[in-house]
């Protein structure tokens, strides 16, 4: 899942809830987008941007904060400080095997690119091709 998270007009964080057998691969697959096609070629760049920005937050957590800190969803609130509407719809949405990726994806494109990946439809359909992998899972 796919959780935008809009800090202001100039950064813009998100967290991924990613099933644990998520690959670039299976995400493409899904997305049913050729690579020489336009679609195919912003799939492609938003997944580089989740690669190059995503950290791993329940590894920082457990190797770093799990002391400081009463679980990762309070890391995320006191740390990161991101509101509790964000962390509500993760909680709801987490399950004990997913990994759970935090970053911005202004670190690693222009703002064009980042609005986009914030638009409410790309934000439905990123998170749809999400649900599909997990459901895969279930099956």
């Amino acid at each position: 899942m796919f959780v935008p998270i809009d800090v202001d007009d100039l950064e813009k964080s998100y967290i991924l809830i990613l099933p644990s057998d998520y690959t670039r691969e299976k995400f493409i697959s899904y997305a049913k987008a050729l690579d020489n096609k336009y679609a195919g070629k912003i799939i492609n760049e938003i997944l580089d941007v989740f690669e190059i920005t995503a950290t791993n937050v329940l590894d920082e957590y457990k190797k770093y904060y799990s002391m400081e800190f009463t679980s990762v969803f309070d890391f995320f609130y006191k740390h990161h400080n991101i509101e509790k509407k964000y962390i509500d719809i993760v909680v709801q949405n987490f399950n004990e095997d997913d990994k759970l990726l935090f970053g911005s994806a202004t670190a690693a494109c222009d703002y064009n690119l980042a609005d986009l990946m914030f638009d409410e439809k790309i934000v439905s359909a990123i998170n749809t091709i999400f649900e599909g992998i997990r459901n895969e899972d279930k099956n």
